[in-house]
């Protein structure tokens, strides 16, 4: 049984659900919820604590994607996820946008999610294509 929530974040709602918190087997669906995650990261403001572990997932998953390690890059997608903040923010401190720096990571790491959506099809599932 899947179990779906409806969470928003980062000024816009979207629906979440078990399959990137689960080890995924469908390759072209874990590089989807990459992807869509990766944009709303880059809308997000965030604590600072909060930047830095997107910033170690990030590493992580560039080195995944070029070994095809998809546990890494499902584990690694599951902890984007989570940090992708629902209404409720922590008190503690305040959040910040994006760096210019790791937002050029995302922007990079988008375009090596598509390219890697496309390897097996030939560019036929990337987003945009029908």
């Amino acid at each position: 049984m899947v179990c779906w929530t409806l969470s928003g974040g980062c000024g816009h709602w979207r629906v979440k659900g078990a399959m990137s918190r689960m080890k995924a087997t469908n390759h072209d669906q874990l590089l989807r919820n990459l992807r869509e995650i990766l944009v709303d990261l880059v809308r997000c403001e965030l604590p600072p604590s909060a930047w830095d572990r997107v910033e170690r997932s990030i590493t992580v998953i560039n080195t995944a994607l070029s070994t095809s390690e998809w546990s890494a890059i499902s584990t690694e997608t599951a902890v984007l996820e989570s940090v992708v903040p629902s209404r409720a923010r922590p008190l503690d401190s305040p959040p910040e946008p994006v760096s210019a720096s790791l937002r050029e990571r995302i922007s990079t790491l988008i375009h090596r999610v598509d390219q890697k959506w496309g390897e097996d099809d030939g560019g036929k599932k990337r987003p945009g294509k029908r």
